[in-house]
């Protein structure tokens, strides 16, 4: 069944050598580290743009299936609630996966509205636990080597923001999000500030700011 094929799957777990890894994600409770690096091969940098993806893209999913309950649409309900586990799975987040596998399936035996309640709010805790977690989790330069491959990689997003910068063209949100870890190695910590000044379109302080690393301003 569902919760011994979990079991089975952390059991399988190998011990990975995760010296690289942020010291904080170790501590995320509910969160099954070794299997989340298992299921994505020790790719260290794509579980950690994973995680942040889900952060930023899945912090919303209990306040649309709220919303489906409330619209009397359990079935597209049961559909995001369905997402939702296979994503936590991929993540090796166990315990929001167990939660929200326990909510799909009150919702396709049409559940009473308080089971149904009692289990959005389970899952709505699990989900706000792992997402906080996740976006404190400090990704930098300091914590993360750079490959060759990174660095390019980040090289190439550092010229497309500065170039935006300089010709004062508007920046989506999105664009920062979808380079998160890239312009994370670039600017650490500061990336928040970055984000913050560009939602105030004080573009010159942001560009001056990521012209701050030297290491790839320098590149021009």
């Amino acid at each position: 069944n569902f919760k011994s094929n979990i079991i089975h799957s952390a059991k399988k777990s190998v011990k990975l050598k995760n010296s690289n890894l942020p010291s904080k994600l170790n501590e995320i409770p509910g969160l099954n580290v070794e299997l989340g690096l298992k299921i994505h091969k020790g790719r260290i940098e794509e579980y950690l743009r994973l995680l942040r993806n889900f952060a930023n893209y899945h912090c919303e999913d209990m306040k649309k299936i709220k919303n489906n309950i409330k619209q009397n649409d359990r079935k597209n309900a049961q559909h995001l609630a369905h997402t939702l586990k296979g994503v936590a799975g991929n993540l090796g987040a166990i315990s929001l996966q167990t939660r929200t596998h326990q909510l799909e399936e009150a919702l396709r035996r049409n559940a009473s509205l308080i089971e149904i309640e009692a289990l959005m709010n389970m899952v709505g805790n699990e989900l706000m636990i792992l997402v906080n977690a996740i976006i404190a989790i400090p990704v930098n330069s300091s914590e993360l080597p750079i490959s060759k491959e990174q660095f390019v990689d980040a090289q190439k997003i550092f010229d497309q923001l500065e170039r935006l910068l300089v010709t004062n063209d508007y920046i989506e949100r999105n664009f920062l999000y979808d380079n998160i870890n890239e312009l994370k190695l670039i600017l650490g910590n500061k990336f928040n500030e970055l984000e913050r000044l560009i939602e105030r379109f004080d573009y010159d302080a942001a560009l001056n700011l990521l012209r701050s690393n030297e290491q790839f301003a320098n590149k021009h």
